[in-house]
C-alpha cells in the first residue's frame, strides 16, 4: 500500500514538473506588464558568471515572464482578499462603527512622492471650502459643501493606498516647515528674474483634499492640503502670482478630476486648475467643448499596485479621458536635464501608449517625465513664452495652453539641471508657472532639487 502511495506521489510531481517545464519554456512569455517594468535579461560576462549573479538573473528574469503573469497577480489579490484584511490594516464600516484597530497611517510611497510629516499635526476640524470659490467665465458662481453620504462600501489601508469604496487614496499628512521652504524659494527665484518676467506658482491638492473625509481614521487630514497651501499663499511675495486651485476643484470634486486608480489628477480636473492659471496671466482661454474629447475604457492607474494589487480596484477599472485641442502648434522634445537636441513628435503633446500598457497611459501627456519639450504655436502672436517648470502633475497643462502663448517650455524640477534664470535669458521666457503637487511642494528631496534650480 505504501509503495503504490508512494509511486502515486513520484508520478504527480514528475507531472508537476513536466507541466512546469512546458509552461514556463514553451508557452508565450510576458513581454509587458499592465503593472510592473519587467526585469531584463541579464549580460553574460566573467564576473556575473563566477559570481553566480547572471543565474540568478537568469531565474528572475523566468519568474517576472512567466506567460499570464498580470492574470496571476489578479488571481492572487482576489485569494488573499478571501483570507481578511491583516490585523495592521483599518476597517471602517458602512454602518458608521468604530476602527476595529487602531494603527497609524502610513506614508506613501516613495514611487509617489516624497512624503514628510509634518512637525505641527494637521487640525482634526472638519475641513471647510469657501461658500463662494471660483467664478468661472461666464459669471456664475458656484458653490461646494462636502456631501452627506456615507462612503460606499468599506475603507481599508492597503499597503500605503487608503481605499475606500473603489477610490484610492494616498494619505497626505503634511509639512508646514517644508510649505514655508517652499516659499522662501519662490520668493528668493522672483527678486533673481527680470522685472518683465512674471513668477506663478501652482500648488495642486493632493485627492485625498477632497474625498479622504470620508475615513473616520484619517478623514482629518484633508485639512493638511489646505493648510499647507494656505500657508504658501500667506508668505508668497507681491512679486509671485499665487494660483490657488484648492477651492476651483472642490466646486467640481463631483466630477473625476481626480483618478480613482492612480494618484494623478485627470485631465478634466487640469482644465479647471489651469484655467485659473490662464485667468491669472490673462491669456486665451477655450472651453471644454472647443476641444476634441477622448476616452480609453479599462485603466487601472498606479494606486492598484501601491495597494497591493487591491481587488478593490483592479476589478473596477475607470474611463481615461483626455482632451486635444483643435489649435495647430508643434511640439519638439528634447534632454530632460538641459533642454538640448530637440526633436519633433508627429503627434503633438500625446504619446501612443499600448492597451496593454493601461497602468501607463498616464505617460501618453509629454510621454510622462522622459525629455524636456518645447511647443510653438501657429496662431498665438502676442510675444509671450511660458516655462513651465513641473512634476508629474504638470504633464496635461501645456494641451491647455497652446493657444496662450507663442511658446511653452517644459522642464521637470527632478530632472533639470540649468537655473531657472539662465533659462529665462536663453529663450527669452516672459512667464513661469511653477506647478506641482502638494507631495512635491513640501518634499524635502524635491525642495532640495526645486531649490537647485532657482539659484
Amino acid at each position: 500500500m505504501k509503495e503504490k502511495v508512494l509511486k502515486i506521489c513520484l508520478i504527480l510531481l514528475v507531472l508537476v514538473f513536466a507541466f512546469m517545464f512546458v509552461f514556463t519554456v514553451f508557452f508565450k512569455h510576458t513581454e509587458e506588464s499592465n503593472y510592473d517594468k519587467l526585469s531584463e535579461w541579464p549580460e553574460l560576462n566573467a564576473d556575473s558568471y563566477f559570481s553566480s549573479e547572471y543565474f540568478k538573473g537568469v531565474m528572475h528574469w523566468f519568474t517576472d515572464h512567466i506567460p499570464g503573469r498580470d492574470t496571476f497577480i489578479d488571481y492572487e489579490a482576489h485569494v488573499r482578499a478571501l483570507y481578511g484584511l491583516p490585523r495592521d490594516e483599518e476597517v471602517i464600516n458602512r454602518g458608521g462603527n468604530d476602527v476595529t484597530d487602531e494603527s497609524s497611517a502610513a506614508e506613501s510611497s516613495e514611487a509617489v512622492s516624497d512624503p514628510v510629516e509634518s512637525s505641527e499635526a494637521p487640525s482634526k476640524d472638519p475641513v471647510e471650502f469657501s461658500e463662494v470659490s471660483f467664478e468661472d467665465t461666464s459669471g456664475e458662481v458656484s458653490e461646494f459643501s462636502q456631501p452627506d453620504s456615507d462612503p460606499e462600501g468599506d475603507v481599508e489601508l492597503c499597503n500605503t493606498v487608503l481605499v475606500i469604496g473603489h477610490r484610492g487614496l494616498e494619505v497626505f499628512y503634511g509639512n508646514l516647515p517644508g510649505a514655508e521652504r517652499y516659499a522662501g524659494i519662490l520668493n528668493s527665484l522672483a527678486e533673481k528674474l527680470p522685472e518683465n518676467v512674471t513668477l506663478y506658482s501652482m500648488v495642486i491638492p493632493k485627492a485625498g483634499a477632497y474625498y479622504i473625509w470620508q475615513s473616520k481614521q484619517f478623514g482629518y487630514t484633508a485639512n493638511a492640503n489646505k493648510e499647507n497651501i494656505d500657508r504658501i499663499s500667506e508668505l508668497l511675495s507681491d512679486k509671485v502670482v499665487d494660483v490657488n486651485v484648492y477651492n476651483t476643484l472642490g466646486v467640481h470634486s463631483d466630477e473625476p478630476i481626480y483618478y480613482r486608480t492612480d494618484h494623478h489628477w485627470t485631465a478634466l480636473g487640469c482644465y479647471y486648475g489651469t484655467q485659473v492659471f490662464a485667468q491669472k496671466a490673462g491669456v486665451t482661454w477655450h472651453d471644454l467643448s472647443d476641444y476634441e474629447k477622448h476616452t480609453r475604457e479599462g485603466y487601472v492607474g498606479t494606486l492598484y499596485t501601491f495597494s497591493n494589487n487591491s481587488p478593490k480596484l483592479g476589478d473596477y477599472p475607470e474611463d481615461f479621458d483626455y482632451y486635444v485641442p483643435k489649435t495647430s502648434y508643434t511640439a519638439e522634445y528634447g534632454n530632460k536635464e538641459d533642454l538640448s537636441g530637440l526633436f519633433p513628435h508627429e503627434q503633438g503633446l500625446y504619446w501612443d501608449i499600448a492597451d496593454s500598457q493601461r497602468s501607463g497611459w498616464y505617460f501618453m501627456f509629454m510621454y510622462g517625465d522622459i525629455f524636456s519639450a518645447r511647443i510653438r504655436s501657429d496662431t498665438c502672436k502676442n510675444g509671450r513664452k511660458l516655462l513651465v517648470v513641473k512634476d508629474s502633475y504638470g504633464n496635461p497643462v501645456p494641451q491647455y495652453l497652446v493657444d496662450s502663448f507663442e511658446e511653452i517650455y517644459v522642464v521637470d524640477m527632478r530632472e533639470y539641471k540649468r537655473t531657472i534664470t539662465e533659462t529665462v535669458e536663453t529663450y527669452g521666457i516672459t512667464d513661469v508657472l511653477v506647478a506641482e503637487c502638494s507631495f512635491s511642494a513640501v518634499g524635502g528631496i524635491i525642495l532640495d532639487k526645486l531649490e537647485g534650480i532657482c539659484k
